[in-house]
């Protein structure tokens, strides 16, 4: 395994909990595509950030993985992305586009270097 995608052995508690709270949410918004994915995804990708952000970097990646897969295959992203829903779901909108830039900002966090 690349040393950079192992955690370390002294990982905050703080970003296991968040860690393992980000990847059993991912889990559920895969198993609930088109309501998690707006719903409780972004929640999944501020804690995954707070868990990569801490050094929990094995995790992490999953929880990049399965955050990416989810949008990639939820229609209710793809129809929020592309504003072919009503103009009153501006929240919707917002949440989707704050679910890509969360994912995008993850993938920085993951290739981040550890300090030390």
């Amino acid at each position: 395994m690349e040393k950079w995608l192992q955690s370390a052995a002294s990982v905050p508690k703080y970003a296991r909990i968040c860690g393992l709270i980000a990847l059993s949410i991912a889990i559920l918004c895969a198993i609930a595509p088109t309501f998690g994915v707006l719903r409780l995804e972004p929640a999944a990708v501020v804690l995954g950030a707070i868990a990569l952000f801490g050094g929990f970097r094995g995790v992490g990646a999953g929880i990049l993985v399965m955050c990416a897969m989810d949008l990639i295959l939820s229609p209710a992203f793809w129809t929020n992305v592309t504003w072919a829903t009503s103009p009153y779901s501006v929240v919707d909108h917002s949440l989707a586009y704050f679910d890509v830039v969360g994912i995008i900002a993850m993938s920085a966090l993951l290739f981040k270097r550890p300090h030390g």
